[in-house]
């Protein structure tokens, strides 16, 4: 009787540590997959943002190839360009919050925009309403309507009098997630030239501002940001602008990579000719069609991924 008692408490005990082992191997294989659901997630976004990087420079190239010929092409085909977008305040000096709108002649024209000097493409933020000036702002915009392929890019230059508002810090809340989504403002600070870059090369980012999990500083300002150069064009004899444009990777917080969705393109531009008082001539100068990367020019990133920054505070437990 005895020894039927013993195995019978062998046999439960056996099965309780079995039940105990399928459970907590089902909560591991649960997290695995959740694991491996974000990681594949993250993946495809950026894929995505590095085709639509893609495609936008593509798309740019095209139109700055498009601009050399456009009157012959236009009068041949009948087609005709959209009209060139105009903003209601000039470049120059502005009183902090001057509100800018950009304005198009044509009905139901889409404008595009970008703030921090770089060439708008369809893949750029697309105007909704008024800009509000707070801090320098070199404001570019094009714009398409119905019919009508994409017209010239408008520039407007504003820098801002007295002192300028700093970057704001993101706050997190007290878990310390810096959630997918979260916008976070980057900076240049190395000059790169679309005549000597190459694919592949790295592009000299940083935080442009404090990230926090309430007074203390996970990502301080600064911090280094990877970017990689995605298309490259030097400029072309014929007076074809160059045209550089990269994809933002990810930014390293200690052993924590995270993961960053975004990049820019940029075209480069011509100098005027100019007039050499002394030798009573006109000398032109070389142009200087490449695209300048240089120090200081801000852009935007998205955060790709859900990414622990900081482990969630303990619960204040309440005085007696």
């Amino acid at each position: 009787m005895m020894m039927k008692a013993i195995l019978f408490v062998l046999v439960l005990g056996c099965t309780v540590a079995y039940g105990q082992d399928d459970g907590m191997m089902a909560v591991q294989q649960a997290a695995q997959q959740s694991m491996q659901m974000s990681q594949q997630a993250s993946q495809q976004a950026m894929e995505q943002m590095q085709q639509a990087s893609q495609l936008a420079t593509q798309q740019a190239m095209q139109a700055s190839q498009q601009a050399s010929d456009s009157a012959q092409l236009y009068s041949t085909m009948g087609i005709r360009r959209t009209c060139r977008p105009t903003f209601s305040v000039p470049s120059g000096e502005v009183a902090p919050g001057t509100i800018v709108s950009i304005q198009c002649p044509d009905r139901h024209a889409a404008i595009y925009f970008t703030s921090g000097g770089w060439t708008p493409t369809i893949a750029s933020t697309r105007y909704t309403g008024p800009i509000q000036i707070s801090t320098y702002m070199a404001l570019q915009a094009f714009a398409v309507g119905p019919g009508r392929v994409r017209g010239p890019i408008s520039r407007a230059d504003y820098s801002v009098q007295g002192i300028q508002t700093p970057v704001q810090p993101v706050n997190l809340s007290a878990d310390g997630v810096l959630h997918a989504g979260t916008s976070l403002q980057l900076v240049t600070n190395a000059n790169v030239s679309s005549n000597s870059a190459k694919i592949g090369d790295k592009i000299g980012l940083e935080l442009d501002h404090d990230v926090k999990v309430g007074d203390i500083i996970a990502i301080p300002r600064g911090t280094p940001v990877i970017a990689t150069v995605t298309q490259i064009a030097p400029a072309g004899i014929s007076g074809t602008p160059g045209i550089l444009a990269f994809a933002i990777d990810s930014l390293a917080v200690g052993a924590i990579e995270l993961p960053l969705l975004g990049g820019e393109t940029l075209l480069g531009t011509t100098h005027a000719t100019a007039i050499n008082a002394t030798a009573s001539r006109v000398s032109t100068q070389l142009p200087s069609l490449n695209a300048e990367i240089k120090p200081g020019m801000t852009l935007n990133a998205v955060v790709a991924a859900d990414t622990l920054l900081k482990p969630a505070a303990p619960e204040a437990t309440a005085k007696p």
